[in-house]
């Protein structure tokens, strides 16, 4: 439980790069080189007890203020330590930051997290070309480029301050920019080190150069909700604004923000979830305006922020008698400077919203609202030192909600799983329903049967709602392996797999009994259904039948290559009862036909096209490049057959192509005909050369019939028909 609502609060996952170290390209930050390290607190904590490096420098060398990369580093300050943290509460949590979190926190404020996401590319953070932190810890060029340092346990102990005061500055900018920073969940960071040299005494200082962020998102496609979102903030604004009078004060405005929350988002959450953690959920339609305790927190801040009322969120756990849950809620300041607890989440109560926690003061929040001032659950460890809360008046501020002038506006009655409501409507807006009637339940019909079960799986049978048309499924139970039954299976699957339907009776029954007497085998049945008028009519294209094939005559599905190896031989002429007969003639049929305990047998096609696929590929390419279309039936059968019977030869069919009235009808000039020949006869573009010899023998009075002469004497056509096995 959530207080007395039900939910939680996601902390700010830091995730991790494992970690990772760069050669160093240089010795200087001056010249920008160095080494990248991720932001894991263990880098080199496997080597703890190591001697420190900075042990070894000379006696004395931090007696005295240090003039590092242009920085002044005091004697025997940790350079993280610079500026104590505030110890009270301002306006918000960056004032609580110390001089080197200040740095990050302006840096970040100076950049574009979400331009960072999705360019993609990492926000740099960095103070202009000097170094950005600095460690002040002596090192020789030998001591770096043999990484010393991550075994130096004063290096470690720095790095770790580093960690936290960029966790520290990140956690404090997110939650004083919530608007601009809604979206953002996830982070990943790595740190540049390098060196820098010593103004005064030229030796060399190990430094951080800068800070390397990419931020991650509530859930994929929050980016692209932002128009969306900031025009639903200012539609929201407007309304709330519609309730307040000219000069209404810090708390009028307050309570309209509180109330017009409660009335518009509904507690819980939407798909995906996380919408619910952030203040889509709440403001968009997408989500049914659903969220939980961080969507309210993050608005009410947002609004606070739009009309310019100190207010930040806060994070921590809520108690309710000996039950605490994560929790998040604000707190807010009046005109006097007295802060109050603002409680939106616990507010929005069933029925009509309360005030009881608008603008509390100490005395009733004690107990109930445990401020933690860590924001990040970083592996488990405090990463940082814990921000403060402000101070809160003892005694509470709050006032009523306003008055409510209720009327009935639309219902609905009660179906079979909803109950009936009446809503009731404000003439300001606001509404709410009460529930009239319990919902009705079901008026289920009889079951009926829309899967038949096989001896290998389940069947599946469905019943209707009379009142609302609901239906409902249930399985029944496998049949049982007999004979009959897979051979009715086979023929079942026949039909569902080429024609898309289920049969009758009387027409499965006809095809299980040719299987079960053996008069008929699975290759010959499979042949019914696939060259059926029924299954003609479909008009399939030939990948889709290959597939098909695939499907009903192996029981897989085809890769890319099997499909493109079948249609190919589609595509150069020959008719799908070749193909199909290569299918029947599988051991993956005959392995299928097994399995139902039937007899594969074989399917041959008597089509002259399919007898020899090379000749029926042969005539094909002459239609195509020579008539420029694909071939006819009847005229494909015609030469196919003259080539295998031996009354036609190579030559002469292609004679018969070039020569026919519907080659002449092209009306091809010289160079148009030569190059129809090359095409047609060589399988190729024409050469420059060789296309000018015949050019010459044209304009020196050679007829064509006698070019068709010389390339079919060619030892190049030869080439060609023994290529598609042909006599020449």
């Amino acid at each position: 439980m959530e207080g007395k609502k039900t939910g939680w609060i996601g902390t700010l996952a830091v995730f991790l790069l494992a970690a990772a170290l760069l050669a160093p390209a240089g010795t200087a930050w001056a010249s920008e080189a160095g080494i990248q390290e991720d932001g894991s607190p263990a880098a080199g904590a496997e080597s703890q007890g190591a001697e420190s490096l900075a042990a070894e420098e000379a006696e004395g060398s931090w007696s005295q203020a240090e003039d590092i990369g242009g920085k002044e580093v005091p004697a025997g300050i940790a350079p993280f330590s610079l500026e104590e943290n505030a110890a009270s509460f301002g306006n918000c949590y960056g004032d609580q930051l110390s001089q080197a979190e200040q740095v990050i926190y302006q840096a970040l404020e100076q950049g574009d997290l979400a331009e960072a996401y999705e360019t993609p590319r990492s926000l740099e953070l960095r103070e202009n070309k000097e170094s950005l932190y600095l460690f002040g810890m002596a090192y020789t060029q030998e001591q770096w480029d043999q990484k010393e340092y991550l075994d130096d346990p004063d290096y470690q102990a720095l790095r770790s301050q580093a960690e936290q005061a960029f966790l520290r500055a990140y956690d404090a900018y997110l939650k004083d920019h919530t608007e601009e920073t809604y979206w953002a969940s996830g982070l990943t960071y790595q740190f540049t080190l390098g060196l820098a040299a010593n103004q005064n005494d030229g030796s060399q200082r190990l430094v951080i150069s800068k800070v390397s962020l990419s931020p991650s998102l509530y859930y994929q496609g929050i980016l692209s909700e932002r128009e969306a979102v900031l025009e639903a903030l200012d539609e929201a604004e407007q309304e709330i604004g519609s309730h307040l009078e000219s000069g209404a004060g810090r708390s009028e405005i307050l309570g309209a923000i509180h109330d017009w929350l409660t009335y518009r988002i509904t507690y819980g959450t939407a798909s995906p979830s996380q919408s619910a953690h952030t203040i889509t959920g709440a403001l968009l339609e997408t989500y049914g305006h659903r969220g939980v305790c961080e969507a309210y927190s993050k608005l009410f801040q947002i609004f606070c922020d739009r009309w310019g009322i100190p207010c930040v969120t806060a994070v921590g756990r809520s108690a309710s008698g000996v039950s605490q849950v994560d929790h998040m809620w604000n707190y807010v300041q009046l005109e006097d400077g007295a802060w109050y607890l603002v409680d939106v989440t616990w507010d929005d109560q069933e029925g009509e919203p309360s005030r009881e926690w608008f603008l509390a003061g100490a005395g009733q929040s004690a107990g109930t609202h445990l401020f933690t001032g860590v924001f990040t659950d970083f592996q488990g460890k405090t990463p940082y030192e814990a921000f403060v809360q402000p101070e809160l008046a003892a005694a509470n501020a709050g006032g009523e909600s306003r008055i409510h002038v209720w009327s009935e506006g639309e219902s609905q009655a009660a179906g079979c799983v909803s109950g009936g409501w009446q809503e009731y409507v404000c003439t300001c807006g606001a509404s709410y329903r009460e529930t009239t009637e319990e919902a009705l339940g079901h008026s289920w019909g009889s079951w009926q049967t829309v899967a038949q079960p096989t001896t290998a799986s389940s069947g599946r049978q469905q019943r209707t709602c009379a009142r609302c048309g609901q239906k409902e499924e249930r399985s029944t139970d496998p049949l049982p392996a007999t004979q009959e039954n897979l051979v009715t299976e086979f023929v079942n699957r026949l039909y569902q797999m080429t024609l898309d339907r289920t049969p009758t009776q009387a027409e499965a029954r006809d095809w299980v009994n040719r299987l079960l007497d053996r008069s008929f085998s699975g290759a010959q049945v499979a042949g019914g259904f696939v060259f059926s008028a029924e299954y003609n009519r479909k008009n399939t294209p030939d990948g889709s039948y290959v597939k098909m094939l695939y499907q009903t005559m192996l029981g897989r599905e085809p890769r890319t290559d099997e499909v493109a190896f079948w249609t190919g031989y589609l595509d150069r002429g020959v008719t799908r009862g070749f193909v199909f007969q290569g299918f029947t003639g599988s051991v993956e049929f005959a392995r299928l036909c097994g399995n139902y305990g039937i007899e594969a047998g074989s399917w041959h096609s008597e089509d002259i096209r399919d007898q020899n696929p090379d000749v029926t590929a042969f005539v094909t390419r002459l239609y195509r490049t020579c008539m420029g279309r694909e071939p006819d039936e009847s005229g494909l059968i015609d030469w196919v057959t003259w080539i295998l019977n031996g009354s036609q030869s190579g030559s002469q069919v292609a004679h018969g192509f070039v020569f026919s009235a519907e080659f002449q009808r092209k009306q091809l000039d010289d160079s148009a005909f030569v190059e129809a020949l090359y095409r047609a006869l060589f399988d190729r573009s024409s050469d420059a050369s060789g296309k000018k010899t015949w050019m010459d023998c044209l304009s020196s009075g050679w007829s064509r019939q006698q070019v068709l002469e010389g390339f079919l004497g060619s030892e190049e056509f030869s080439r060609l028909c023994q290529r598609y096995g042909i006599q020449k």
